[in-house]
């Protein structure tokens, strides 16, 4: 086991949040090879907390721009400069501006944050308007192995038009990207690009898990676990022509008048959520948006809903070769009616999981391609 090896990730993302992403685990990963982990939330905009984001629940003000210690070889540092690069706001004014603060957040790097990361091995930075940093890690450590993991398409987050441009320009530079689906390949296929689907934390799921009381009211229980972007009208549409099937829908979502049958939650912390998945008996990807809709074929809720082998209804703009995959077209009564029927009654034995990996196995992909 190596000891002595740095990785700086750069994330959205605080590490102490109950809302556990990919870079949690990898984190969690990376400590156990014996890895010194840096975990920076960024960007941060200190206004964001008049916002309402969620991230303030486990940031003081008194940590901002300060190395906090969270476990043996794991530092969490919540970096929020005044000039944190902004998403697209609708107003001429600020969007115009905006830009001007991109040098400022490249470049004004805190002074106990250099010396934080100076001996970094590895930067694993997140797909947010972060990746601007990228010039200024590259120059000032050229030594460390640079990996971008685009989880998403960047015009999901709203950026400022200029940090999709600088995506663009420097993602044939950096050591290595991994993204999750096909569709995400294509985009970056002129650089160092590997498919890489997320991995999951297995001995969560094989362990105990009691079945939600709720369950036993219905014959059949369909989950949705995710932070934005359900359909609704498919909600509403099953839960009126099944009403002896739950819908269960796990997240922080705002849901219009529903039948009684369809059970919101709210969000719940990461392990709450697994007694849902595990007793569930089909999967909900049933999202709806109208930018990137093509890049969540293979999410981490698809992959933890394949493991679980449980058939996924999804609209038909997600594509996938996954055979446990079933498709509906928005707003069409019958489609909702037939895939739900379909996916009841599929036969959930024939779901293969030969290829869902746990995060220990993620990892060592990454390191195998950057020779680290």
């Amino acid at each position: 086991m190596n000891n002595h090896k740095k990785v700086t990730m750069l994330s959205l993302h605080h590490y102490c949040s109950e809302r556990r992403v990919d870079f949690h685990y990898v984190a969690d990963s990376f400590r156990k090879k014996g890895w010194e982990v840096i975990f920076v939330t960024t960007p941060l905009s200190p206004f964001s907390i008049l916002s309402g984001d969620h991230r303030w629940k486990y940031i003081k003000i008194s940590d901002l721009n300060k190395p906090i210690k969270i476990q043996e070889n794991l530092i969490q540092y919540s970096y929020a400069p005044l000039y944190s690069p902004l998403s697209l706001t609708g107003n001429k004014l600020i969007d115009t501006i905006s830009p001007l603060f991109f040098k400022l957040f490249q470049s004004r790097i805190p002074t106990n944050l250099k010396e934080l990361i100076i001996d970094s091995d590895l930067f694993f930075q997140e797909s947010n308007s972060g990746i601007i940093l990228y010039d200024y890690l590259k120059k000032n450590y050229p030594d460390a192995k640079f990996v971008y993991r685009a989880d998403d398409a960047l015009e999901t987050l709203h950026p400022h038009k200029k940090i999709i441009e600088y995506e663009r320009k420097i993602t044939p530079l950096v050591d290595l990207i991994t993204v999750p689906s096909s569709s995400l390949y294509q985009r970056f296929r002129n650089g160092n690009v590997v498919l890489l689907h997320h991995g999951i934390k297995k001995e969560l799921f094989s362990k105990e898990n009691l079945k939600p009381l709720v369950y036993d009211n219905y014959q059949k229980n369909f989950v949705f676990i995710g932070i934005a972007h359900v359909d609704q009208s498919f909600l509403k549409t099953a839960g009126e022509e099944f009403p002896k099937y739950g819908f269960h829908v796990i997240g922080p979502l705002s849901l219009n008048e529903m039948p009684k049958n369809v059970i919101s939650y709210g969000e719940l912390p990461h392990l709450d959520t697994i007694p849902y998945l595990v007793h569930a008996d089909v999967g909900l990807h049933i999202l709806r948006t109208s930018v990137g809709l093509d890049t969540y074929s293979d999410s981490l809720k698809v992959i933890q809903y394949t493991w679980c082998k449980l058939p996924i209804i999804a609209p038909d703009g997600i594509p996938s070769n996954r055979k446990h995959f079933i498709r509906y077209s928005y707003d069409d009564k019958k489609s909702i009616c037939d895939a739900v029927e379909k996916a009841a009654a599929f036969e959930r034995d024939t779901i293969d999981t030969s290829d869902v990996r746990d995060w220990d196995e993620f990892t060592d992909v990454i390191l195998n391609e950057v020779s680290l």
